[in-house]
């Protein structure tokens, strides 16, 4: 899986972009919702007007008989050969259907039975089909009036004889329904309409918010960088930003900085002043003890033993002193360099011959694999101790039998340098302790005046010297790999 690093902007943008689309699509549901809710209450509106039409069209006769006056000619879509309206006209306790619309012929249409528990002037409605169609139906109990009711003085002038009927006013239960297709269509015009205009707005606000952001992250994003510049070589203070808010952050930031590269002068200066007085005494210690030793007739086996001793014990402090000169003048960016024309394979085929005795006596198989015509544009005494103390960290950490291998790919100033070797004591968290200062594993402890604890530490400084870098891992078949590569493009 790649993993994208955003930006404090891309953070920003992409927060501002999730909240804004959540917040339209939001709005685009109520606006669509309340639309729909609107165009339905309409068409219902309308069934509601049609079906008190119908009523008022719709008499008792004499005899009993429902008669529905009204021509087809006045009202088109109940007989059109594409109709869009319809109606059924249904006896309200037998649900026995009266009489129904052209428009629905033969066609089956689905009543709930809610439609036939109605009250007078109620009504209840419901989506149906009918063929093919989407239709809207409402369902309502009207009330029916006797026929002389319908013009009395016309009624009893043409029917003198005639006494008033006895029907009494009824109710019947009127379905109407209505074609969809015009509300849908209608609908789906404001589905674009509104995604358009949503969308449009969107895009200009997303367009603003990029350009307030930009605006108003420039200095954060200018602080960002100075941050990440920081390191332990690298303790300059960060540009203090115009805003309030983040100038209060970059002056105490500043603050922190000041304090800690002061603890580190201080340290630094303290190790360089402990080295530069332990120089003078050291060297007295190993030349008395190399004067008596030369002479071994002035001296009895056991003080021979003991001056022995004491060499060694000097000379180990003596390169804990060399090294720490080292690193005191690269932590102070004093230590000077060449470019010179290194030849790798010969530098390391050299430095490996160095340690034979040792690999023998632990028998420890090497394999290199490097050109011999590559080389790399540095400084060759410096880039020689970084590889002496990778090769005898290798040989440190392998155990009896172990394998050493080094790789070299690519040449001049771009090039990878890998030195992997077998271990059985060294763990994952030990690996990230490698490059501290004095930090060895107690089971490798040795007492031979090269391995102090500060090998790895001198060469992850004189890689920053020379612009590489350095890191270690381990793999899953119990292999430390120190890797040392070229930064400069």
């Amino acid at each position: 899986m790649i993993r994208m690093k955003l930006s404090i902007k891309g953070k920003v943008l992409l927060f501002l972009f999730i909240i804004t689309i959540t917040i339209f699509v939001l709005i685009e549901l109520f606006l669509l919702k309340r639309s729909h809710s609107a165009l339905i209450e309409s068409l219902d509106n309308e069934l509601q007007t049609r079906a008190e039409g119908l009523a008022s069209l719709t008499f008792i006769k004499d005899d009993g008989e429902i008669e529905l006056d009204f021509a087809d000619e006045i009202m088109p879509e109940y007989d059109d050969p594409r109709p869009s309206a319809y109606f059924i006209l249904f006896h309200e306790d037998t649900q026995k259907e009266i009489e129904r619309s052209n428009s629905l012929k033969n066609k089956h249409v689905t009543i709930p039975q809610d439609a036939h528990l109605l009250k007078a002037n109620t009504d209840v409605t419901w989506d149906g089909t009918v063929g093919k169609k989407n239709v809207r139906f409402l369902a309502t109990l009207k009330i029916i009036r006797p026929e002389y009711e319908k013009n009395e003085e016309e009624y009893w002038r043409n029917n003198p004889d005639k006494h008033k009927s006895n029907a009494r006013h009824t109710y019947r239960l009127f379905v109407v329904g209505k074609d969809k297709t015009a509300i849908e269509e209608t609908f789906g015009d404001i589905v674009k309409l509104t995604a358009t205009s949503l969308g449009s707005g969107l895009c200009l606000l997303l367009l603003a918010s990029w350009f307030a952001v930009s605006r108003s992250l420039i200095s954060l994003e200018k602080l960002e960088k100075d941050v990440q510049a920081i390191n332990s070589f690298n303790l300059h203070p960060v540009t203090i930003p115009k805003e309030k808010e983040i100038a209060e952050v970059a002056t105490t930031l500043n603050s922190v900085l000041l304090e800690l590269k002061e603890s580190f002068e201080r340290e630094r200066r303290f190790t360089a002043d402990v080295a530069h007085e332990l120089r003078t005494p050291l060297s007295e210690i190993l030349t008395l003890s190399e004067v008596v030793l030369k002479w071994p007739s002035s001296s009895n086996e056991e003080e021979r033993s003991n001056f022995e001793d004491i060499l060694a014990a000097a000379r180990q402090m003596q390169n804990v002193v060399i090294n720490l000169l080292t690193l005191a003048r690269c932590d102070a960016g004093v230590l000077t360099h060449q470019n010179d024309k290194v030849m790798i394979r010969p530098l390391i085929d050299s430095l490996w011959s160095n340690y034979s005795q040792l690999t023998a006596e632990k028998r420890i198989t090497f394999e290199c694999h490097a050109d011999f015509n590559s080389y790399l544009n540095t400084d060759e005494d410096l880039f020689k101790t970084i590889v002496d103390n990778l090769i005898s960290n290798a040989i440190e950490y392998a155990p009896s039998g172990g394998d050493i291998s080094l790789e070299v790919q690519g040449d001049k100033d771009i090039f990878s340098l890998s030195v992997t070797n077998t271990v059985d004591n060294l763990t994952a968290e030990d690996v990230s302790h490698l490059f501290n200062r004095f930090w060895r594993k107690d089971s490798v402890r040795t007492p031979d005046g090269k391995h102090n604890g500060l090998g790895l530490s001198l060469v992850q400084s004189l890689s920053v010297t020379l612009g590489l870098t350095i890191h270690a891992y381990m793999s899953q078949h119990n292999e430390l790999t120190i890797n040392l590569t070229n930064t400069r493009r």
